[in-house]
């Protein structure tokens, strides 16, 4: 039978007792919404066998997962060069944005209350930076030099060194409402010397 999600065919057969052969050919290699609104870039999807008593869930799975289309969205980054962080090769396309989350990626047909036009650029999603020295990052709370370079979350507390109560310093993270994400190591040096009263001539007692 013929289904919307796919530009060609969308065949359910029963091949077997409790078993449904489910083949997709998509030339386009996108599926489109019921009301023909692309939704995502995928791959050519090859024939499978999977269990007829999974095949309901698969295809709740499949139909509420796209978003609900005719709805106008908070941010459209459109004609951008999709990085999307998978291993697959990039690819162009729209992201769409609505209540702080990506409802879609494709070409999408609804507008937004913000447009951007990211032709000639990537999307990606955050990078995250492992090894910074930014503990005083409640200090400088938009985060600027982080977040042109693309860098979305951050790891303090590198080489040894860290703040001592983490429970204070991610307070005043969140009372600064730092830009970025922040995360923190524990330094063996800042434990060292909180054990050993900051002396460190005498050998370390169990």
């Amino acid at each position: 039978m013929t289904n919307a999600l796919c530009q060609d065919t969308f065949a359910l057969e029963r091949s077997e007792p409790g078993w449904t052969i489910l083949l997709c050919s998509i030339s386009s290699r996108a599926p489109i919404s019921a009301s023909g609104s692309l939704l995502t870039r995928v791959p050519f999807i090859p024939i499978r066998m999977i269990p007829s008593r999974a095949l309901f869930p698969l295809l709740c799975a499949i139909f509420f997962a796209a978003p609900l289309f005719g709805q106008e969205l908070d941010l459209v980054i459109r004609n951008g060069r999709i990085v999307d962080g998978s291993g697959n090769p990039a690819f162009f396309g729209d992201v769409a944005v609505k209540d702080g989350r990506i409802v879609a990626i494709g070409r999408v047909p609804d507008t937004g209350k913000t447009e951007i036009d990211a032709r000639g650029l990537v999307v990606a999603p955050g990078f995250i930076d492992v090894h910074t020295h930014a503990d005083d990052i409640a200090e400088m709370p938009r985060a600027e030099n982080f977040v042109r370079m693309g860098v979305t979350t951050v790891v303090v507390g590198n080489c040894g060194g860290s703040a001592l109560d983490v429970a204070r310093l991610f307070r005043q993270v969140e009372q600064a409402d730092v830009a970025i994400n922040v995360a923190t190591l524990i330094g063996h040096n800042t434990v060292r010397e909180k054990a050993m009263g900051g002396s460190f001539d005498r050998p370390p007692t169990p």
